[in-house]
């Protein structure tokens, strides 16, 4: 990063501070984030809210010009979509990025849950800096470095045993892997003098390399990722090869760039197509890719959400504590496969037929057979079950502390599946159904008909019930109910409407997953969830035509997942800045 960047990257990192948080931010604060301006939203609010997500569409009169076929709508542009120029780590990518650089696991415990933008936590625009938030930082700095220390090891030395010519041979690479770059002289000279300081004045040797590690857990190059590119400040242009290799890792393994990334960086082999086209395809091959799409599709369909502990006691009576880990390992390993295993697509996510259970999971499908803690293929009834969309903890995820809910399954197929905003209920309308002389005959489908058919309700209604009485056949953990409580079969059938501006009849979930997961709307979907995923902001004008591409490659390719990655890391736009505020 050449010196004009750097000076714009220092300012726009964090707000003004009040005081300095801990003593290893004392010492290093006043180089580290002097001149430190505001931290520049462009679009969120000034309390760090993320701001409204707007309905207006972009103009574009060939953005979805496809040869002579019906145009693929342009999706909705939000108010969060410029670039930032830094996009800090959000909570999961700060717990693994010090996972990978000092060896601890649960560094983020402590940190504050992220505010999520269109359901995805890595919205940099909602990730401005208070000093409540820094004071916690610096809290899991400390104690990411205390738990750090004792098999730390500084090349031959260990930090008991720590001299300064130890800890010049150690920082280099050491605050390479830490700010994604190799070091400036400055830096290695100032973290070097810190451990040389903090000796003088009596520190044991340990202690002084501690402060240094947690000197460097809050440095604005460790917290923050720089996406300034080489035009120059403020200027949209392409990344410069560093900020390559970070979006790349973030992207795919939601944490740092490994050494081979970093060496690829310097080398200047991920200046073209093929050099990052090559990296791509290593790292789709290493166990770490499965972090990054795991994380993706869990926040994208809400399943990192589910609380099974929350359920009520009769649903989950008879079922192991361990309920909640099984659920979210069937999840992971189903997900996993889906997308990254033999035939690895998002048509796999949504329609397999296949999953893996252990005891537990098994007896929730109903499934026999399966005996004892280990997890294992299995095959599922295709009458009744469908990929990811039938999950226990998908279910979970979006169902009430018992039984099924409506309005919540639909609002999910609208807003997380097909990627369509449904307002929330006007204000004052009693959404209640009472019991009455009327409709005590009446099964919970026809009450809640009754209540939405009509008035200031039925507009909405008429896009969330349908696909929430699609889901009434199974509990709030997944499991299939042929009958309400009261012994009378379940009504499941419907007609989706607005799905690729028609309208589908469906007889139950199953009809209904299969019409979604051979829609546009929901390849259309996944596209612009995954481009927001990796470039931390909703979409601006400038990203429709790489939107049509992949939504246009998805369909084309029957929703081929490495395909959708390779579109996007090979594009011109993934090694650009993306759009700064004029």
């Amino acid at each position: 990063m050449d010196r004009r960047a750097r000076g714009a990257y220092d300012r726009t990192m964090l707000r003004p501070l009040a005081r300095p948080v801990g003593l290893a931010a004392a010492l290093l604060l006043p180089a580290c984030y002097s001149g430190l301006g505001a931290s520049g939203s462009d679009g969120a609010s000034a309390d760090g809210s993320a701001g409204s997500d707007g309905a207006d569409t972009a103009a574009g009169d060939d953005a979805g010009d496809t040869g002579g076929e019906p145009a693929r709508p342009d999706p909705a542009i939000g108010d969060l979509h410029t670039a930032i120029g830094v996009r800090r780590l959000s909570r999961f990518e700060y717990g693994n990025t010090v996972r990978d650089l000092l060896g601890i696991t649960g560094a983020e415990a402590g940190l504050s849950d992220d505010q999520k933008v269109d359901f995805l936590s890595n919205n940099a625009h909602a990730k401005q800096l208070g000093l409540a938030e820094l004071e916690v930082l610096s809290r899991a700095a400390e104690d990411a470095s205390t738990a750090a220390l004792p098999t730390l090891t500084l090349g031959d030395c260990t930090p008991e045993l720590a001299d300064r010519g130890c800890v010049d041979a150690w920082l280099p690479a050491f605050l390479r892997r830490a700010f994604r770059r190799p070091p400036t002289a400055d830096e290695l000279s100032r973290y070097g003098g810190l451990f040389s300081a903090r000796v003088d004045a009596g520190d044991p040797a340990a202690e002084a390399v501690r402060l240094v590690l947690e000197a460097v857990l809050m440095s604005p190059h460790f917290l923050y990722r720089p996406e300034l590119g080489t035009a120059g400040p403020g200027e949209a242009g392409p990344l410069a090869p560093f900020e390559v290799a970070s979006r790349l890792s973030y992207l795919l393994w939601a944490t740092m760039p490994d050494d081979a990334l970093l060496d690829a960086a310097q080398a200047g082999t991920l200046d073209d197509a093929e050099g990052v086209g090559a990296q791509a395809e290593r790292m789709l091959a290493d166990a770490r890719a499965q972090t990054g799409i795991v994380r993706f599709v869990s926040e994208w369909l809400g399943t990192d959400t589910a609380q099974v502990v929350k359920k009520a006691a009769e649903v989950t009576e008879g079922l192991p504590p361990t309920l909640q880990q099984d659920l979210e390992e069937e999840t992971r390993r189903f997900v996993t496969e889906a997308m990254l295993g033999a035939s690895p697509s998002l048509t796999t996510l949504l329609t397999s037929t296949t999953t893996y259970a252990n005891e537990t999971v098994a007896s929730i499908y109903g499934v026999p057979g399966v005996t004892g803690p280990e997890f294992r293929a299995i095959e599922l009834d295709p009458a009744t079950r469908r990929g990811i969309l039938t999950q226990p903890l998908l279910l979970a995820a979006h169902t009430k502390e018992s039984g099924f809910s409506v309005v919540q399954m639909g609002r999910f197929v609208r807003e997380r599946l097909l990627c369509q905003t449904v307002p929330p209920p006007p204000p004052g309308i009693d959404t209640t159904i009472d019991e009455t002389p009327e409709n005590s005959g009446l099964t919970y489908r026809e009450k809640l008909a009754q209540l939405t058919d009509d008035g200031a309700c039925s507009g909405c209604h008429q896009l969330l019930n349908a696909p929430g009485f699609a889901y009434m056949a199974y509990d709030s953990i997944g499991r299939v109910m042929a009958e309400d409580l009261l012994g009378r079969p379940i009504d499941a059938h419907g007609t989706l409407t607005a799905i690729d501006e028609g309208a589908v009849d469906f007889d139950d979930a199953v009809e209904m997953i299969d019409v979604i997961a051979d829609s546009q709307a929901v390849r259309g979907c996944f596209a612009k969830r995954y481009l927001e995923y990796a470039f931390g902001r909703t979409l601006a004008p400038e990203d429709l035509a790489l939107y049509h591409r992949l939504a246009d490659g998805l369909e084309a390719g029957d929703g081929d997942f490495p395909a959708v990655v390779a579109a996007l890391v090979l594009s011109e736009e993934f090694a650009s800045t993306g759009p700064f505020a004029p």
